[in-house]
């Protein structure tokens, strides 16, 4: 339905006299006015006439619009659902838009190509003058028709001037029309191009603009709403040029602009192709995929950045407003953009300069949204719509446009990683000439200049002009040089720049370039569970369980707050706590209730827990004890209250209370109760993840061989995994295609224990048999890491494994094989976000700290000063050796009454020690003062503490209100799970996606680790650069004075710079000056 300027493209019928018209019968009246034909509007018209509104002509538009407001557009009713009339309307249609949109290529295109992406038959044109650096950004186009008409011949007259103003290039997709393949063909033949799109990984959804107009606009609405619900990645941005947003007559303009918008009438224009779309199912038309406008708030959030342009003699005017209020209530950017006395897309009529201005607003909406570089200002209007310029000729016609080799395959490059250039060869290096850098990583996988061809040192990049301007360039200078360049490559800035939640951290320096093999577990690695869903339902299949044994479960409900990963079940006493790296336990909790720490001391004391005692201790160290250890603590409560008598024989203790409640539990994880419920739904329970394929994929094309080792049986990995990775791989590709081994039901932790019994899978349904060995490629169960690393030909330090049991997955592979690890720990997204949010409380309770700390110190060199005063006289020469005056305790009795206490008593206290160790015996009144002191001390100290306690209990409230931070334990320490994950874990990260931004290529380093002694040096450092200057400086003076003297003038030189020597050794006192012992030394030598 897109008009086009000039005369009118279909022959007039003559209009029926009066008399005729009251010939008809009434209802036949009824249905004549309400499809009336426009008047044709003359200069002959009187007065009262030219305002009758379906012949008004504004003189608020342009002269080319008036003039095209004076003519007749509306196209004569087909019987669409006469399926080789509507074919011969269609053919007909398309013969009178191709030379206009052919004449429209040729002004602003340089190359017209066609070809098929994901099966369907799509046009691809090149705009003239665009920038490289567009090269990988695109707007698709799905043309207007009412779902019944047009092709793409439709594209270039309506969208071509925009794509040259913005510079990008433009794919029309030419989806199936209703007449030979009713709805939902239209949208599935959009989706399979836009899917295409995305697994080609030229274009990132960010760099992908839907334009759409009419039928065309509601059609990429529908992409929208399918793409949200299949969890694709929505594009950057959309553009609708009124679109047919509802396919009923909804809407007041629908009806108030029937003959005044000059092409639509419902009745007889779209009511026929409406139903044809849905194949005359009437129901069909409140379906949002057929009529986004009927969708809700809800499923509109998250849309791009949407504009809206709309005509105010257009029929769907109503639509575009009702369809931007629903946008901007679900929170989306959406810009509608009303055109004062235009009709229904108006955009395609270029001869009117309000379609000019109207494509220019396209054009720069695109170029805020995508990021792209506009058209170069030398190209003139004029040049480009100079036809001599084109390469595609209007007669022709775009059907005979060049065969386009396709941009969508990837290129075979047989030595991808070898190139020439101007500064020499460069190549991959390999095994046999790797060696160890100067961290003792190999340098296997680098890339490196075989033949270094240029010796001048000259370089162009980062701005730097030499080799040796690296050397000095500053590193904020540095990073914005680099970060640009990966601006326009899209990539996201990484942590810290980025979302540190989204982090990869390093344990210990892992160079991914010189991995060979990476291999995955599956459960909560590859695939993420709704922590709630899963073990909420094992939780409830564990209360079935343990109630068809008579235990009093009535009432529990799982309650996942009340754990998190990394404390430690004691079966000993019926106790959840938390221990700090050193094994000390920092906090606890009894059934349901925290324990205090006075309570703490008593059960613990200073006990150091040792994991090695499974007997006792069970490590909640994955989200798979989640369940297990709720259940356990609410049913220590009952056991406490004596709810047990009647249900368990015999005295039960807390070791029998959690081997009834394990048992229950396994038999819900293991015996394949929940499994069979997630299988038959697996969207309750998996959230998928969909740059997880790319992810994978990219590792596999940097040359990894790829491994999946899960403990799950062959049919739920298979399910689960075609329903997390298939739609977002590329056409034609399973999730099995990604790996080159895989491993099910492999019974970690024997996998890296033992050698087990191997078997292949050769049956769809699971039909296994015996073999002797692994071979790349083949599906297997049971095994062993042994016999992985004979099949792939690779071992130790040459392979990453990936999974999220500290245990299981990383312990035993580091230990027993030397394999590098990575750990996944999904909450490490909300620790982190609570680390931030936590800051303030941290801050004032390490201020509170310091004080307590301050004020301690304090109280305690008064409690020696007096001690020592109080103390018997020590030996004579002890006592002549004091200096006498004022004793210590005398001074520090002033405490209390000097606004400077807390200094002068310190001071006092401090480096008189052999005063204090036999002086004159306190009198009454200093000792009094020294004792109202101390007890006044004690009194701020209780007011710290009485602070301090509470803001302990409560630290890290903001990720859990119980157990605080994942990762630490007391005030300042490390939990026991931090320490597992820093000694076990190579690199540790929140999900396998958050590899996509480090590259295949990435060298992780580990940060610099801060020991307890070299912190705080900050003054230190500046006392010794306080001395060099002054050596420095003297040795200057010295050097001045041997250059100009002679002999003996230089020795008395030298001996008068003696004296700047002697005062570098002077130290600040704590009250700011100076004071030295080697002057009197100096002066003797």
């Amino acid at each position: 339905m897109v008009p086009l300027g000039g005369p009118s493209r279909y022959p007039q019928s003559q209009p029926q006299s009066q008399q005729q018209q009251k010939q008809k019968p009434q209802e036949q009246q009824q249905q004549q006015h309400s499809t009336h034909q426009p008047r044709r509007c003359t200069k002959t018209l009187a007065p009262a006439d030219a305002l009758h509104p379906l012949c008004f002509v504004p003189d608020t538009v342009s002269t080319e619009a008036q003039a095209f407001l004076r003519q007749r557009h509306v196209v004569p009713g087909v019987s669409w659902n006469d399926k080789a009339a509507g074919q011969r309307a269609a053919a007909a249609y398309d013969d009178v838009v191709r030379p206009i949109s052919a004449a429209a290529a040729a002004k602003f295109l340089q190359d017209v190509r066609n070809d098929t992406l994901g099966g369907v038959p799509v046009t691809m044109g090149t705009p003239r003058g665009m920038p490289q650096a567009n090269a990988y950004k695109i707007l698709v186009y799905a043309h207007g028709g009412a779902y019944v008409k047009g092709s793409c011949y439709h594209l270039w007259h309506v969208t071509a001037m925009a794509a040259q103003l913005a510079g990008v290039q433009v794919l029309c997709i030419d989806f199936r029309l209703a007449c030979d393949a009713p709805f939902p063909a239209a949208l599935d033949d959009a989706m399979a191009v836009y899917t295409a799109l995305l697994n080609s990984r030229r274009y990132k959804p960010q760099n992908i603009a839907l334009i759409g107009d009419s039928s065309g606009g509601g059609l990429a609405l529908a992409l929208l709403l399918k793409a949200k619900q299949q969890l694709l990645p929505l594009p950057g941005a959309a553009l609708l040029m009124s679109p047919w947003a509802d396919l009923t007559q909804s809407g007041d303009t629908q009806t108030t602009l029937t003959g005044i918008d000059p092409f639509l009438q419902y009745t007889l224009n779209l009511a026929q192709p409406a139903l044809t779309y849905v194949n005359g199912n009437k129901a069909l038309l409140q379906d949002p995929f057929v009529s986004p406008l009927k969708a809700s708030v809800e499923a509109f959030k998250g849309f791009p950045p949407t504009l809206l342009q709309v005509g105010l003699r257009d029929s769907f005017l109503s639509l575009s407003t009702m369809l931007h209020r629903k946008l901007i209530s679900a929170g989306v950017e959406s810009v509608v953009s009303p055109w004062e006395g235009m009709w229904h897309v108006f955009q395609a009529s270029l001869d009117v300069p309000e379609a000019q201005e109207a494509q220019r607003e396209l054009a720069k909406f695109l170029v805020k949204h995508l990021g792209l570089q506009a058209a170069p200002e030398g190209h003139s209007l004029s040049e480009l719509t100079d036809p001599a310029n084109s390469i595609v000729s209007p007669a022709a016609g775009l059907g005979e446009a060049q065969p386009l080799v396709t941009q969508f395959e990837a290129r075979e490059d047989e030595d991808r990683e070898t190139f020439v250039t101007a500064e020499g060869l460069v190549q991959e290096v390999e095994e046999e000439d790797a060696e160890f850098d100067y961290l003792g990583e190999t340098t296997e996988g680098n890339l490196h200049l075989v033949q270094r061809l240029k010796r001048d040192g000259m370089v162009q990049v980062f701005g730097l002009e030499a080799l040796s301007d690296i050397l000095t360039v500053p590193v904020a200078d540095l990073a914005a040089a680099t970060q640009s360049v990966l601006d326009e490559l899209d990539v996201p800035h990484r942590w810290p720049a980025g979302s540190p939640e989204r982090g990869v951290y390093c344990s210990r320096t892992l160079n991914l370039r010189s991995i060979k093999a990476i291999g995955y577990d599956m459960d909560y690695t590859l695939i993420h569970y709704d922590v709630n869903a899963w073990e909420g339902r094992a939780y409830e299949y564990g209360l079935e369980t343990l109630r068809g044994q008579g235990v009093p479960v009535e009432g529990l409900r799982f309650d996942p707050g009340l754990v998190i990963r990394g404390l430690i079940m004691d079966k000993e006493y019926g106790n959840l706590i938390k221990v700090d790296r050193f094994g000390l336990v920092k906090r606890a909790m009894h059934g349901t209730r925290m324990m205090g720490w006075q309570e703490i001391r008593q059960f613990y004391g200073r006990e150091v827990v040792n994991l090695r005692n499974e007997g006792r201790w069970v490590f909640l160290n994955t989200l798979f004890s989640v369940s297990e250890a709720v259940m356990y603590m609410q049913l220590v409560d009952r056991l406490d209250q004596g709810a047990f008598s009647s249900a368990a024989p015999g005295q039960l203790t807390y070791q029998g209370l959690y081997k009834l409640v394990s048992k229950a539990l396994y038999r819900a994880h293991v015996e394949g109760k929940l499994k069979r419920e997630i299988i038959q739904a697996p969207e309750r329970f998996v959230e998928p993840d969909p740059e997880m394929a790319q992810t994978l994929l990219d590792q596999k094309e940097a040359g990894k061989m790829l491994l999946l080792i899960t403990n799950s049986d062959y049919e739920y990995t298979a399910r689960m995994m075609a329903f997390a990775y298939d739609r977002f791989l590329p056409d034609g590709m399973t999730w099995r295609d990604v790996f080159d081994m895989v491993i099910v039901m492999s019974r970690k932790p024997e996998f890296f224990s033992y050698s087990m019994p191997l078997y292949e899978v050769v049956t769809p349904d699971g039909l296994m048999r015996p073999v002797l060995a692994a071979r790349l490629g083949g599906l297997y169960c049971g095994g062993s890491a042994r016999q992985v690393e004979a099949a792939l030909g690779v071992e130790g330090d040459d392979i990453l494994y990936v999974g999220d049991h500290i245990y299981t997955d990383a312990a035993l592979a580091k230990i027993n094989f030397r394999w590098r690890t990575a750990l996944i720990i999904r909450e490490l997204e909300q620790e982190v976000q609570a680390l931030a949010a936590g800051r303030p409380h941290r801050d004032e309770l390490k201020q509170l700290m310091a004080k307590k700390e301050i004020v301690g110190d304090l109280l305690n060199h008064l409690r020696l000063a007096r001690q020592r005063a109080t103390a018997p006289d020590r030996d004579a020469a002890a006592a002549a050796a004091a200096n006498g005056g004022q004793t210590a305790a005398g001074e520090a009795a002033g405490v209390e009454r000097s606004a400077g206490s807390s200094s002068s008593a310190s001071s006092s206290s401090s480096g008189s020690g052999s005063r204090l160790s036999g002086g004159e015996a306190l009198s009454v009144e200093d000792e009094e003062a020294l004792n109202e002191t101390l007890a006044q001390l004690l009194l701020v100290l209780d007011e710290l503490d009485a602070r301090i306690g509470p803001m302990l209990e409560q630290d890290g409230r903001h990720f859990n209100r119980r157990w605080g931070y994942l990762s630490r334990a007391g005030l300042n320490d490390k939990s026991q799970l931090c320490r597992q994950i820093e000694k076990y874990a190579d690199v540790y990260s929140s999900r396998v996606s958050n590899f996509l931004r480090y590259s295949p290529y990435m060298y992780f380093r580990s940060p610099t680790q801060s020991l307890a002694h070299d912190r705080n040096l900050s003054a230190l450092y500046r006392q010794q650069q306080q001395q060099q200057q002054q050596q420095q400086a003297a040795e200057g003076q010295l050097l001045e004075s041997s250059e100009w003297e002679g002999p003996d003038e230089a020795e008395a030189a030298a001996a008068a710079a003696a004296a700047p020597r002697t005062r570098q050794h002077r130290q600040p006192s704590s009250d700011g000056r100076s004071s030295s012992s080697s002057s009197s030394s100096g002066n003797r030598r």
